[in-house]
């Protein structure tokens, strides 16, 4: 889990493969806390079926 208040920052998680979990417009003033999770690939060392 990883958290940022910078949104172009946020965006770069995104394209990297993190999910949000949670946006809070107007955090701290004007910056937006992200709080992101990393989404892996169903299987990769999951035993799934």
């Amino acid at each position: 889990m990883i958290e940022t208040l910078n949104d172009r920052v946020a965006h770069l998680y995104e394209r990297r493969g993190y999910k949000p979990l949670a946006v809070v417009p107007s955090y701290v003033g004007e910056f937006t806390r992200h709080i992101m999770l990393k989404e892996y690939l169903a299987g990769a060392g999951g035993g799934g079926a």
